[in-house]
């Protein structure tokens, strides 16, 4: 059965009462008992109070130990230590890295290390020498700090820091947008990792094989592989970054860092395609009662937390779960759905996401 630890101040009376039933014998054989200790008497400080504090600090050392001995509450060092033995690494932060379109004069150099600013400050320095052809140039730049919030949407403008001769100040994100650039992985996705490594151990391609590979690389936060894809034979998988929402779609960079290393772990026979899935997002109209601002974001969050345990691309989306995700926001008393009025079927290769939800008040 489980020890539960003791806490520093039952010890404290443990000791105290230990103490006071204590027997000895006086200088003239007399039997004494020491008896109740007063509050805050030395003898008590001494015997108790100092030795209880060491005895609590030491359950609670091995308290620790015994969490940390198994993967599923191990924490810090420990949980990461576990996870390296079965070859689950921390995922690192990255770059984000990308394509920016630039205009000037024929023939300027755009030198390796030029800087462009975003507007909230984010820097981006180019990482090869650019030289302006027929009015226009496309240049590689790499985020100056790691990190997802230096991802940069398409068609975002970036300054030039310092200017340079024949080149114009702004600089335009091309379609791919500046991606792949995550935060480090957190103890509790890396245990989640782990736990699912151990519970679905590789298996020379398995489904659960592909979506595991996918998310060994930083950024990816659900992967989905779809037997038969493009035929027999093949496989597609499926990723989103949903710590980059509401844009979660992932860029290409990241397309194409999990397609190199499924290409090292696939069966020889397997033909995969890594691709990002198309976005369905659902306007769902409800009647609600109490139909308050607080109660219709607890609604919407109860719709978003639905489809990241359960939306698959283009699988059913069953019109009850949807309704029992609403039942169970915070404060919802009863509601009707307007629409949609049957389960959600979303097109082959298309994710499930919320959209705008359109309130009322329930009748």
């Amino acid at each position: 059965m489980p020890f539960d630890a003791p806490e520093l101040e039952t010890i404290r009376l443990q000791m105290r009462g230990s103490l006071a039933a204590k027997q000895f014998l006086d200088a003239d054989g007399n039997l004494v008992v020491v008896g109740p200790l007063p509050p805050r008497s030395v003898l008590g400080v001494l015997a108790a109070d100092n030795p209880a504090a060491q005895f609590s600090l030491l359950h609670r050392h091995a308290e620790r130990n015994a969490l940390d001995g198994v993967p599923l509450t191990s924490t810090g060092q420990r949980l990461e230590d576990w996870a390296s033995t079965f070859r689950v690494n921390r995922r690192p932060a990255t770059f984000a890295s990308g394509t920016i379109d630039l205009t000037g004069v024929t023939g300027t150099l755009v030198p390796t290390g030029t800087t462009w600013r975003r507007t909230d400050g984010r820097l981006f320095s180019s990482i090869a020498d650019v030289t302006v052809a027929a009015g226009v140039a496309s240049v590689t730049v790499r985020a100056d700090e790691v990190g997802l919030a230096s991802n940069t949407a398409a068609a975002a403008t970036l300054s030039l820091v310092v200017p340079i001769a024949g080149l114009d100040t702004d600089a335009t994100v091309d379609s791919n947008a500046i991606g792949a650039g995550a935060d480090e992985e957190t103890l509790d996705q890396l245990r989640a990792r782990l736990l699912e490594f151990l519970r679905q151990r590789p298996n020379g391609g398995s489904v659960a094989d592909y979506v595991s590979w996918s998310k060994e690389v930083p950024g990816v936060t659900r992967a989905w592989a779809l037997g038969h894809h493009l035929g027999p034979g093949t496989v597609g998988v499926a990723i989103v970054n949903d710590g980059n929402a509401p844009a979660i779609s992932p860029s290409a960079q990241l397309v194409s860092d999990v397609a190199t290393l499924i290409g090292t772990r696939r069966p020889v026979t397997a033909q995969v395609t890594v691709f990002a899935p198309g976005l369905t997002q659902l306007d769902p109209q409800i009647q609600m009662k109490p139909n308050t601002a607080t109660v219709q974001q607890a609604v919407t969050q109860a719709l978003d937390d639905l489809f990241l345990r359960e939306a698959v691309p283009g699988q059913l989306m069953p019109l009850t779960h949807i309704a029992e995700a609403i039942s169970n926001a915070a404060g919802e008393e009863d509601h009707r759905i307007l629409a949609p009025l049957a389960d959600v079927q979303p097109l082959a290769g298309e994710l499930l996401v919320t959209g705008t939800p359109v309130f009322s008040t329930l009748p």
